[in-house]
């Protein structure tokens, strides 16, 4: 019974071999027993003698695969790869044991035996390295840590004493970790809008002590919770559009052909997300989209007589945006840029790049700097994700243009910095500043060329 290789270990790269000659290292007590009926294999070559009982009533993963049918040719006790360590491993099975639980004193170890837990759907595990992160010294050693973590992980309990530690502690501001770069850009503008809140006082009513000996208050009450977004922040972000960036409503149900001159009747029916219906050509779209092709022929095809019994294929774009890659697939004016709302825009955009239309991404990418002044940090990330560093660079630009106070632009939020990391925000926040002292120093030394004068 071989189930070697059922946790993703990774295979030998093609022209090597995965070295077989060291013998694997029996593991401590209790994972040596003789009475054991199952061996696990840690990738750094460690085997764990384990109980399967055990592992199926902790674990649904480990049930069922341990169910799975075996070769005739079984040998007397299976074994499993895994791709965890030895160390990470230990602890794991230490906890689901009935045994005395392990003392994890790294943040480093936690996260991996965390990652297991959850990679292995073991409740009790999950439990116990929760308890583990909120232990007052690992908070007090590198709370920026403990939150980036705990954020990552969505457990905002934790997430909210760790962020409290850090700002009472004054680790904030020019502060990261490894860690923090893995959280969303959202969740680090929450845990810098609560450093704002920072307040020192002298009176008996503050409740913490900084770094220095100060007495520090800190306030959530504008907050919301830390690891996603309050409806509050979200709700603000909508008032605060003007009617020029709010979404087009939605158009009615409807028959649009846009290519009635051409002598070629159509043979297929492209339906959007909103109902509206578009005749086309199979020969175009295979011709200028062999990705949307692949994606029509893959999706579920139906014939109705209200399409004249066409074949016809929903697709998810929106019509707007499903009408703008048609005219670009066929010969077809190509709308003024500035008809397009910023939705529609980055819509178009995403569409032309999931369609793998270069024709399409390339029109749109001349014209970026046209629509992308109207929000411009929302089409910074836009940008970031699209892996264009000239673009994202004119945005950041353009948000300091547009402002009289450069520190106010780390107050903006968008509910995109939700769904990317925190890296490029940080980027973005560190740019800034740089250019501030830069504006800060000129003017000094202005005021000091005027004194002089």
């Amino acid at each position: 019974m071989v189930m070697s290789g059922a946790f993703d270990r990774p295979a030998a790269s093609e022209g090597t071999k995965e070295t077989t000659l060291e013998r694997p290292t029996k593991a401590s007590s209790p994972f040596n027993m003789d009475d054991a009926d199952l061996v696990i294999l840690t990738k750094d070559n460690v085997e764990f003698y384990v109980h399967r009982v055990i592992l199926c009533i902790a674990s649904p993963i480990f049930k069922t695969m341990l169910s799975l049918p075996q070769p005739p040719e079984a040998v007397l006790t299976p074994s499993v790869d895994v791709s965890e360590d030895s160390q990470t491993m230990e602890t794991f099975l230490r906890i689901i044991y009935p045994v005395a639980d392990p003392e994890i004193r790294s943040l480093r170890h936690l996260r991996e035996v965390l990652a297991a837990g959850m990679k292995y759907d073991v409740p009790v595990v999950i439990a116990a390295s929760r308890k583990a992160l909120s232990q007052q010294a690992f908070i007090e050693a590198d709370p920026l840590q403990v939150f980036a973590l705990a954020c990552t992980l969505g457990m905002e309990a934790e997430a909210k004493v760790a962020a409290k530690a850090a700002v009472v502690q004054n680790r904030v501001s020019g502060a990261t970790c490894a860690d923090l770069e893995e959280i969303t850009a959202g969740g680090y503008f929450r845990l810098s809008q609560l450093n704002r809140t920072r307040t020192t006082k002298t009176g008996p009513l503050c409740f913490c002590e900084g770094s220095k000996g100060e007495r520090v208050s800190v306030d959530f009450t504008e907050i919301g919770p830390l690891c996603r977004p309050s409806q509050l922040l979200t709700t603000a972000w909508t008032a605060s559009r003007s009617p020029s960036m709010t979404e087009s409503p939605p158009p009615a149900p409807q028959r649009r052909d846009l290519f009635m001159d051409i002598s070629l009747p159509p043979d297929i029916i492209l339906k959007s997300c909103d109902a509206c219906s578009f005749s086309a050509h199979q020969s175009v779209i295979a011709m200028a989209s062999p990705a949307m092709w692949s994606t029509l022929n893959d999706s579920y095809c139906h014939i109705s007589s209200d399409d004249g019994d066409l074949p016809t294929y929903e697709l998810p774009e929106k019509a707007l945006v499903l009408e703008e890659l048609l005219r670009l697939c066929y010969p077809l004016q190509f709308r003024d840029i500035a008809a397009y709302d910023t939705q529609q825009f980055l819509d178009i955009l995403s569409a032309s790049r999931t369609y793998k239309l270069a024709k399409v991404e390339s029109m749109l990418q001349a014209q970026w700097s046209k629509i992308a002044k109207r929000e411009p940090l929302r089409f910074y990330f836009a940008a970031v994700r699209f892996g264009w560093k000239h673009e994202a660079l004119f945005c950041a630009q353009e948000l300091i243009r547009r402002t009289d106070d450069i520190a106010s632009i780390q107050t903006q939020y968008i509910p995109e910095m939700e769904d990317i990391e925190c890296l490029p925000y940080l980027y973005l926040l560190s740019y800034i500043e740089e250019c501030r002292k830069v504006v800060s120093s000129i003017a000094e030394g202005l005021i000091m060329f005027l004194r002089k004068v």
